[in-house]
């Protein structure tokens, strides 16, 4: 007779949604944390049956429910903008589909932080404490939020971004690479922020802000 005692759970299955770059990273990551069988990409950019990092591209979204119906019940949403990101993990979670928040294991998260459902810390991230992160919220390598962060849903922090303390950043804001957010500070939804940018001061909802120090894009004007 056999003990199981020790043995090991069967890995469990995943498909990523996403074959680009951000979808090399998720591929990546979960072959680093161990656990996970990556069945395969959902990617429309790509034909059926090519491979990413030996993972077969399976189709496009249209695969969701037949993957659903086969028993998977995870998906990783692997698309850095974060409108469609918003809208994927919508669309999967209408489905039944469970979408687990992946750390990295060099990752540094203050046990006082607060990672919500869905989120992906990259290589290298940083998070301190009393920080919140929302929903599919991303972090990418390196990138820095220090204490006391707000971090709305479908954020994402760029590779080498500092976001530093008691600063609240809105829903499907991005923090381009490089950029560094000063403390005590408010961004609104949907800010853009330039890569290399330095933010001094608060950025209103739905404006881009680019240069050192960031100030926002002048708007075209119309002829």
């Amino acid at each position: 007779m056999t003990s199981s005692a020790g043995a090991k759970p069967a890995p469990k299955s995943i498909v990523v949604w996403g074959g680009g770059g951000h979808g090399h990273v998720v591929v990546d990551l979960l072959r680093v944390l161990g656990g996970w069988n990556v069945v395969g990409l959902l990617d429309n950019r790509n034909p059926p049956g090519t491979r990413i990092l030996d993972v077969p591209v399976l189709g496009d979204a249209d695969q969701l429910p037949r993957l659903r119906d086969r028993g998977v019940a995870h998906v990783a949403v692997a698309i850095g903008d974060p409108a469609a990101r918003a809208d994927m993990l919508a669309r999967a979670r209408a489905l039944g589909f469970e979408m687990p928040t992946l750390v990295h294991p060099s990752c540094v998260v203050s046990p006082a932080a607060v990672l919500g459902p869905a989120c992906v810390l990259c290589a290298g991230a940083l998070v301190g404490p009393l920080s919140v992160l929302g929903t599919g919220v991303i972090l990418n390598t390196r990138a820095s939020v220090d204490h006391d962060v707000r971090l709305g849903d479908f954020a994402h922090v760029a590779p080498g971004a500092t976001v530093c303390g008691f600063v609240a950043i809105g829903r499907e804001t991005w923090i381009g690479a490089g950029a560094v957010v000063r403390d005590h500070l408010a961004l609104g939804d949907r800010v853009m922020v330039g890569a290399g940018a330095v933010v001094l001061q608060d950025v209103a909802a739905g404006l881009t802000v680019f240069g050192c120090p960031a100030k926002p894009q002048p708007k075209e004007r119309t002829p």
